[in-house]
């Protein structure tokens, strides 16, 4: 970190976080009584089985909500992921194109993706975890879940869960998104809702296509989605379809040396639920298909020299039913998923994978809440085990929250970690599943106009999977390091100034910083991804108004990688709200920052587009 970083970066810390968080607290002992409280909670359904209002969560978790994803820079789920606190976007490539995912320095394998709560995973690599066909105007909210979570999904939610909630057409209407920008950028996407009988029906198509920042990184992205709720026989059932294909120029993705990288991804999905109530019981179901090619160049100038083709199908099943009672919530039941890959470079290989859970949460315990679990769980070719987990609360008074919890989690190799096998990387058929403790502590107070939060963490690692070398000549071979420990401080305010006016021209200001640190056996080897965190991560959001019926929305994140220069980006759009749509301009990376997320890959400069939003009903 630069001299004027590191003072710009710790006076903000000292100026306004810490003055906001001590202020709150000694309000909130003094005042809990006094004054009505500001609502700032919604239901959330990461947290456990059944849903939870985050005002009684026993968890951190981060909310990018309807409101803010409309007023957001970002148009595509990776961008709107970059403003999320304690979650690192490593970006290969801009506009949604690649982008490694991980929460509070875990890896982007130890990170769990899902859909209305359905698991989305592709087991030959976590890179691929980001294509998701969900346009942004289909998102309803995103629900990141920090810390364990296989009490509750099971595999691969390790360093945490990001369930991405979409819209439920409720109506007819027509929506039309259109864009142009810098760098040959075009993109547009319609969605359509129409109702047949009692059921509605949507439809999203979208493309959006450049010719690149730098030289191979064009890029050409189309999108089709289809979802309906039907009420029908005494239940909801519920079905998505979505379907994604990319190419692009992936200049330097995986190597500084291939320049002329390329790749096209093509997914597919399918999502069919259904749910039911029956006195005391409540049940829910669901069962999802996805299915991904790959098709990657190392130099798109011998395409046939070095060329990896791969396909994955994933199929889940999952069942759950919950009893309510005098003493609480019970939820149990389980799932059922099969995996497999067809690949000349990896092998053709599947498995078959499945587990059962329970979990209870506790009623009439006064300040107190509890809520406990556990996931047996198990992979064809590696042990079953039993991960279980507790989240308690206590509600110090109507202001303040105290919160701890207990948990354990796992992740099983991907194809790549086992079978990649090349000069310059090594898999390892030998491996054994990560496994991992987490806890964390922390207070949560909630005042008129303004939310704080409070928290310590840490994570406890053994048998993890990291991609290692001893020297720099030598090639990256995959491995189980013993022990590695992570933990660290997360501190976040959220003000609602127009609580206090409604004449103020500020909408909401949120404002946090993360701490991480890590230590591991071994050493002595370089490691390629365990150790590859942001040290240091602040983040500020900011939406105002402006004259004219303007409004402004600002997203500032400065990171610092452990090992590496910490950077400053600042994203920004103005809109205005017309009769029936907007106009707005956005400008990513304002400043022009020259930084990398991925040490390979040069980031975009300034990046300037208009655009344009119409709806009809």
């Amino acid at each position: 970190m630069n001299l004027l970083n590191k003072y710009i970066f710790f006076n903000l810390i000292k100026t306004l976080i810490v003055p906001a968080l001590m202020i709150q607290i000694v309000y909130s002992f003094a005042f809990a009584q006094e004054l009505p409280i500001y609502e700032l909670e919604e239901v959330v359904v990461t947290v456990s089985r059944t849903p939870v209002r985050l005002a009684n969560a026993n968890r951190s978790i981060f909310i990018i909500s309807r409101e803010e994803i409309l007023a957001s820079p970002a148009d595509n789920v990776q961008g709107l992921l970059e403003y999320a606190l304690s979650v690192d976007l490593q970006t290969r490539g801009p506009l949604g194109v690649q982008a490694d995912v991980s929460i509070r320095g875990g890896s982007f394998e130890q990170t769990l993706i899902l859909i209305d709560g359905v698991k989305i995973n592709d087991p030959q690599t976590g890179h691929h975890l980001l294509n998701i066909p969900v346009n942004v105007s289909n998102i309803e909210r995103i629900e990141i879940l920090k810390g364990h979570g296989s009490r509750i999904y099971g595999p691969n939610a390790f360093g945490g869960v990001i369930n991405i909630v979409t819209q439920k057409p409720e109506k007819h209407q027509l929506t039309i998104n259109t864009a142009a920008g810098e760098n040959g950028l075009l993109m547009g996407s319609i969605t359509y809702s129409h109702p047949i009988g009692d059921d509605i029906h949507q439809i999203t198509v979208s493309e959006k296509q450049s010719g690149g920042y730098i030289p191979h990184s064009e890029l050409k992205l189309s999108s089709l989605a289809y979802n309906t709720s039907i009420n029908s026989f005494g239940a909801e059932f519920d079905v998505s379809l979505g379907w994604q294909d990319k190419e692009f120029g992936a200049n330097t993705f995986y190597s500084d040396l291939y320049p002329n990288e390329w790749e096209h991804t093509t997914v597919g999905f399918l999502i069919a639920g259904a749910s039911w109530k029956s006195n005391s019981f409540s049940y829910k179901n669901s069962l999802s298909f996805r299915t991904h090619e790959d098709d990657f160049v190392l130099d798109s100038e011998r395409p046939d020299w070095v060329r990896n083709n791969h396909s994955t199908d994933v199929l889940s099943f999952e069942a759950q039913v919950n009893y309510g009672s005098n003493l609480g919530i019970t939820s149990f039941g389980g799932e059922l998923g099969a995996e497999s890959i067809t690949s000349p470079s990896l092998g053709d290989h599947d498995r078959n994978r499945g587990g059962s859970f329970i979990e209870h949460q506790f009623n009439n315990f006064g300040r107190f809440s509890l809520i406990g679990g556990a996931f047996i769980y198990g992979y064809e070719g590696w042990k079953t085990s039993l991960y279980p987990g507790v989240d308690l609360g206590c509600q110090i008074n109507s202001r303040v929250r105290l919160f701890g919890t207990i948990g354990g989690s796992f992740r099983v190799p991907t194809y790549t970690d086992l079978y990649y096998d090349t000069p310059a990387n090594k898999g390892n058929p030998e491996l054994q599943a990560e496994e991992a403790t987490s806890l964390e502590a922390g207070t949560v107070i909630t005042g008129n106009g303004i939310r704080t939060n409070l928290s310590y963490f840490m994570r406890n690692g053994t048998d993890i999977i990291d991609w290692v070398r001893a020297d720099p000549g030598d090639p990256w071979q995959v491995m189980n390091i013993p022990e590695l420990n992570t933990s660290g401080i997360e501190v976040s305010v959220l003000i609602h100034p127009r609580w206090y006016n409604q004449g103020l021209p500020l909408n909401r200001i949120r404002l946090g910083y993360t701490f991480i640190e890590s230590d591991r056996t071994l050493e002595a080897l370089e490691s390629k991804y365990a150790l590859n965190y942001l040290e240091h991560q602040a983040k500020l959001s900011l939406e105002h108004q402006l004259p004219l019926g303007l409004s402004q929305t600002w997203e500032v994140r400065y990171e610092e990688r452990i090992g590496y220069a910490g950077y400053t980006v600042v994203d920004t759009r103005i809109a205005m709200k017309l009769s029936s749509g907007s106009v707005y301009v956005s400008a990513t990376n304002l400043f022009d920052t020259s930084y990398r997320e991925i040490s390979s890959v040069v980031m975009p400069n300034r990046w300037i587009k208009v655009g344009w939003n119409y709806h009809i009903e």
